[in-house]
């Protein structure tokens, strides 16, 4: 027998041959599979819960619950930003992106859609779309110069936050206006027109209109009290940014209402509609309605867990931002992507889906980079193991090749002693 086993034969000829000899053939089928479940024991023992492969990890950046790793190493997870495993959604769809946080370069979609983007957040230059689109765009948030559209429609903007000068359009229309965020002077038009407005952000003082109308109001950040109107609306808000308590309204409507951004607590409305909801920003718990709509979410930033909806749905999520596990949706899909943050190059699908990925972040199948490497990916983060396995495999099956027949022969001679 010892001339059929010889290196550089294949197991499974060896196999298929060494079973017409039973006694010797059962005892070399019982060793390969030895072999084999060594091989994964193996496999485990060195990439479960190793850094950038894990299940039930946490971490520093697209840091998840339950996790293990230095970057968004996981499923079931929470984390930083925009971390999602085999996710899928509707909006912050982008093609050719790169930034920090939803910032995209030759972008283009539905919601925050932008074409050579910059900036920290959505921030946009050259951009076009239906929602927060603009054209030569730049600053800190939604900061824009020459923009034009449907919403958050601009014409020679500048500022920190939504700040006007000669602007107009339908909704965030204003005319010679100035300040910090929101704030108006002498505007006129259709949503957040405001009169003789003064503040810091949406803060306005014997202010009237359509969408984000507020009288008496004060506070940082679209901090309102005693206020009402369509869009925007609150009374007896309080808080830095979005926050409110005991609001009501279209959008941006919140009831018993606390946090920093955009956090609520038992809200109800049509957009960024939450229910008994907490943390930093866009964190909601046992939410629901249209738009960023989540249920029982937590963590930083569009954290959710549990959710659904039409737009940064996601299921059974959690984390620091926009992190998902075992999402579902219409955005987040891309393909052929790179980046830092849901940065994609090449992309398909309609939002962030990807596959044959490379960057820092959302890199997932045939990827390489720093993080969100997935399948047969090589990099830093979200490096899988199946790009190591297979080289590993190979190894071992090379191995295995080299092994000298006596080994099986002198252990299956003993199994037949035995017998």
């Amino acid at each position: 027998m010892s001339h059929i086993i010889r290196p550089l034969t294949l197991v499974y000829s060896m196999l298929f041959v060494k079973i017409l000899s039973m006694s010797v053939a059962l005892c070399e089928v019982i060793l390969l599979g030895l072999v084999m479940v060594g091989y994964k024991l193996i496999l485990y023992i060195l990439f479960t819960n190793s850094s950038y492969n894990s299940s039930h990890c946490s971490g520093y950046g697209y840091n998840y619950s339950h996790c293990s790793g230095y970057y968004c190493n996981s499923s079931h997870c929470s984390g930083y930003r925009y971390n999602s495993s085999n996710c899928s959604g509707y909006g912050y769809n982008s093609s050719h992106c790169s930034g920090y946080s939803c910032n995209s370069s030759h972008c283009s979609g539905y919601y925050y859609n932008s074409s050579h983007c910059s900036g920290y957040g959505y921030n946009y230059s050259h951009c076009s779309g239906y929602y927060c689109n603009s054209s030569h765009c730049s600053g800190y948030r939604y900061n824009s110069s020459n923009c034009s559209g449907y919403g958050y429609n601009s014409s020679n903007y500048s500022g920190y936050c939504y700040n006007s000068s000669h602007c107009s359009g339908y909704n965030y229309n204003s005319s010679h206006c100035s300040g910090y965020g929101y704030n108006s002077s002498n505007c006129s038009g259709y949503g957040y027109n405001s009169s003789n407005c003064s503040g810091y952000g949406y803060n306005s003082s014997n202010c009237s209109g359509y969408g984000y109308n507020s009288s008496n109001c004060s506070g940082y950040g679209y901090n309102s009290s005693n206020c009402s109107g369509y869009g925007y609306n609150s009374s007896n808000c309080s808080g830095y940014g979005y926050n409110s308590s005991n609001c009501s309204g279209y959008g941006y409507n919140s009831s018993n209402c606390s946090g920093y951004g955009y956090n609520s607590s038992n809200c109800s409305g049509y957009g960024y509609n939450s229910s008994n909801c907490s943390g930093y920003g866009y964190n909601s718990s046992n939410c629901s309605g249209y738009g960023y709509n989540s249920s029982n979410c937590s963590g930083y930033g569009y954290n959710s867990s549990n959710c659904s909806g039409y737009g940064y749905n996601s299921s059974n999520c959690s984390g620091y931002g926009y992190n998902s596990s075992n999402c579902s949706g219409y955005g987040y899909n891309s393909s052929n992507c790179s980046g830092y943050g849901y940065n994609s190059s090449n992309c398909s699908g309609y939002g962030y889906n990807s596959s044959n990925c490379s960057g820092y972040g959302y890199n997932s199948s045939n990827c390489s980079g720093y993080g969100y490497n997935s399948s047969n990916c090589s990099g830093y983060g979200y490096n899988s193991s199946n790009y190591v396995m297979m080289t590993l495999q190979k190894a071992l099956i090379l191995l295995f090749y080299l092994m000298p027949p006596q080994i099986f022969e002198s252990c299956c001679n003993l199994f037949n002693l035995a017998n």
